[in-house]
Formats: C-alpha cells, sequence, structure tokens
C-alpha cells in the first residue's frame, strides 16, 4: 500500500515539475483599480478555417498564465491576427450577493510580444452591460474614454 500511495505521489509531482507554464506581464484594471481575482478568462482564436480554438489563462495581479504550448502558438500566429478576450469579473460586496460581469475585447497577437500588454475596463453603465475597453503598450495607447479613471500619467 505504501508503494502504492509513493508512486502516486512521485508521479504527481513530475508532472508538476514538467508541466511549463508562461508568465506575460498583462495588467487588468477595472474602473481604475487593479483586478486581483478573475473567476474564468479565455481567448478565442479562428483559425484559416473558421474553425475557432480555446485557449484558457489564469489571471494573477500583474500576470496572465498560459501554458507553454499556448504561449508559443499564439506566438506563431501572423502579426495581423487577432484574439477574442473573455474576462469574467465578480465584484466582492459584502451586502448582498456578488455581481458578476462579463467583458468582451479584441486584441492584436502582435502584443504578445512586447513587453507588457495594459487592459482599461471601464464600466459605463453597470445594469445595462455597457463597458469600455482600453489598451496600451510600449507602442501604443488606445484613446482614453472621459470617464476612464486614471491609472497612471
Amino acid at each position: 500500500m505504501k508503494k502504492y500511495i509513493l508512486m502516486i505521489l512521485a508521479i504527481f509531482i513530475s508532472i508538476l515539475l514538467f508541466s511549463q507554464n508562461i508568465r506575460k506581464d498583462f495588467c487588468i484594471f477595472i474602473d481604475g483599480k487593479m483586478v486581483r481575482e478573475i473567476e474564468d478568462s479565455f481567448f478565442i482564436y479562428k483559425d484559416s478555417l473558421g474553425i475557432e480554438k480555446k485557449i484558457n489563462f489564469k489571471c494573477v495581479p500583474g500576470d496572465i498564465i498560459l501554458t507553454k504550448k499556448y504561449a508559443d502558438y499564439i506566438i506563431s500566429l501572423n502579426s495581423e491576427n487577432t484574439l477574442e478576450m473573455h474576462i469574467k469579473y465578480c465584484k466582492k460586496n459584502t451586502k448582498s450577493k456578488n455581481k458578476c460581469f462579463e467583458y468582451i475585447g479584441i486584441i492584436k497577437v502582435q502584443w504578445f510580444k512586447w513587453p507588457y500588454l495594459l487592459v482599461r475596463i471601464t464600466n459605463l453603465n453597470e445594469k445595462k452591460g455597457k463597458y469600455y475597453i482600453g489598451f496600451s503598450t510600449p507602442k501604443m495607447i488606445d484613446k482614453w474614454h472621459f470617464r476612464e479613471a486614471r491609472i497612471y500619467h
């Protein structure tokens, strides 16, 4: 019995050691505040045949974590291609139920080749689900919405 437990433990540890993840500087701000927890996040990419591929990623403060396989796949795509980013964020509220919001934005593949990407989400009307998404990279900054909180000057 001990042999089986040790063998299962050894297999589990080897899986953890050999599964490689890539961290990418990718900060997500919602209403001017850096997001600490995202409920669900993924990219959707349509290949040349129109088949959708879902690429899951995990958000941690200041970074996203992708498997090496998916990170290499994104980098190998043509720079003019785009990814559809899906983020589900739940606002923690102590008085009542948590409010969850789903955001969708279009990201250019070339942005992954730059050192960082800032995603700026501004809720314009939470009840109607209207929002604005702006992106900032070292070489490009989207127009700031007049209701957007300034995260840096």
